[in-house]
C-alpha cells in the first residue's frame, strides 16, 4: 500500500468518524481550510495555531496526525519543530498531502454548512 493509500484509508475513517459527533460543520471548516492555512503559514505556525484552540481545532489537528501516521498532533508538532530544513520542508509537503485527503472526504461525506438569509 502506497503512502497516499494508507493517507486515504485513514482520513475516511476520521471524516466518518467525526460526521458522527456534534461540531461536524466546524470540522469540515477546518478539513477544508487547512491545506491553505499550511501553505501560507508553514507547518509549524499552523499546528500550534490549530493546538492553541480547543474542541474540534485541536481534534483536527490530532486527526491529522494520525492520518499522516503519528499518534497526536503534539507529536507532529515536536517533530516539526526538532526537523532541520529539509526534513521539516518534507514532513511540510506530506502533511500538505494528507490533509488534502481529508479535505476530499470531507467535501463527500460531511454536510455544508446551511446559509442563512439576511
Amino acid at each position: 500500500m502506497t503512502r497516499h493509500q494508507s493517507w486515504a484509508t485513514r482520513a475516511l475513517e476520521r471524516v466518518r468518524a467525526a460526521a458522527s459527533q456534534d461540531g461536524a460543520g466546524e470540522y469540515r471548516t477546518h478539513c477544508l481550510g487547512t491545506p491553505a492555512l499550511l501553505h501560507q503559514a508553514g507547518l509549524v505556525q499552523a499546528l500550534a495555531f490549530l493546538r492553541s484552540r480547543k474542541g474540534v481545532p485541536a481534534a483536527y489537528c490530532d486527526d491529522l496526525a494520525v492520518v499522516y501516521g503519528l499518534r497526536d498532533g503534539a507529536e507532529l508538532l515536536a517533530r516539526a519543530q526538532q526537523a532541520e530544513l529539509a526534513l521539516y520542508m518534507a514532513i511540510t509537503r506530506d502533511v500538505i498531502d494528507a490533509s488534502t485527503w481529508l479535505r476530499r472526504f470531507a467535501q463527500s461525506e460531511l454536510p455544508a454548512a446551511e446559509r442563512r438569509s439576511p
